[in-house]
């Protein structure tokens, strides 16, 4: 096929070199101005309460219209307990929970509290507070029905960036919010755990924050701490018992027609690790006549190198 002009015969040669090469010209002359910004500094964000009041206090799915309430105190003696109810102030239910703590070489955490609330009616606001303190908080459950929105960031860290990434992020009215891995960036300096939990308290205590593990995250030290995601494990406890999960590095929840998985780029995942029987188990139990959607987040792609003879 060609087309004629006055002067010369143009081919579809001429014209594929056009497509490809206007495209790749236009690229390299936008790489030649575009200049990556450049890393904005570290952001520390203190402790300014009494030892008794709740801190770092985030919120996960927990299962069907349940809720679970996470937080921490430097105080040992604070109960893990949630009041809640639809009203400012007023608080007609509650539920008690468990606590912990742990060690990663000299430092030692605060009291780590996780409690689950529910059932909770959809699409609803609840205020809360933690421990029986008086400063209260508030939540907005999913909706039952469509529409859902998620929002989704990955490797947030705690730098000018994330200031900047959650300030936009409180401009949207989203439901879920997903986050796949590289959370505080603590990389073992665990007050930076500490630091990244209050700096995301606003945001978190107030939507579903579902998360999964990124390197940032596995914290080991060859023979001295071979213990990986200690921090992590102690910190975000997703709900892994309620979707069948052995294990905190993956699981999975529904909300509003929608199956969400959330893998863990490091824990095993070949053919015979549990990782792997587990997400074939949960696949087979996804009815996709209900549940047409289906979304997998993950840090790092599931890699598989095999060497074979020619």
């Amino acid at each position: 096929m060609a087309w004629k002009s006055s002067h010369r015969q143009i081919t579809f040669g001429h014209i594929f070199s056009l497509l490809f090469l206007v495209p790749l010209l236009l690229l390299q002359h936008a790489s030649a101005e575009y200049q990556r910004p450049a890393p904005r500094e570290l952001v520390i964000t203190p402790h300014e309460r009494s030892d008794s009041d709740p801190q770092q206090v985030h919120i996960s799915l927990a299962g069907k219209d349940h809720i679970r309430v996470s937080w921490i105190t430097n105080d040992d003696d604070i109960p893990s307990i949630v009041e809640y109810g639809t009203k400012p102030g007023l608080y007609d239910a509650s539920a008690t929970g468990e606590n912990t703590s742990y060690t990663f070489l000299i430092y030692k955490s605060g009291t780590i509290h996780n409690v689950r609330i529910g059932p909770l009616h959809p699409k609803t606001t609840y205020y809360y507070r933690c421990g029986g303190q008086s400063q209260e908080f508030s939540l907005v459950t999913p909706p039952s029905t469509y529409p859902i929105e998620f929002a989704i960031v990955g490797d947030l860290g705690q730098t000018g960036w994330t200031k900047s990434t959650l300030s936009q992020l409180s401009k949207k009215d989203y439901d879920v919010f997903l986050l796949p891995g590289d959370l505080a960036y603590a990389d073992g300096l665990q007050p930076l755990w500490d630091s990244f939990g209050r700096l995301v308290e606003p945001y978190a205590s107030q939507r579903p924050w579902m998360v999964t593990e990124g390197n940032h995250e596995v914290e080991s030290i060859p023979i001295i701490y071979p213990f990986s995601f200690k921090a992590y494990n102690a910190r975000w406890q997703m709900p892994s018992e309620e979707s069948g999960s052995s294990s905190n590095l993956y699981y999975s929840f529904d909300v509003v027609g929608t199956h969400v998985i959330m893998l863990g780029s490091y824990a095993d995942f070949d053919a015979d690790s549990d990782q792997y029987k587990w997400l074939e188990a949960d696949l087979g139990k996804v009815d996709r006549t209900v549940t047409p959607w289906l979304i997998v987040l993950l840090h790092d792609p599931w890699k598989n190198f095999v060497k074979r003879k020619v």
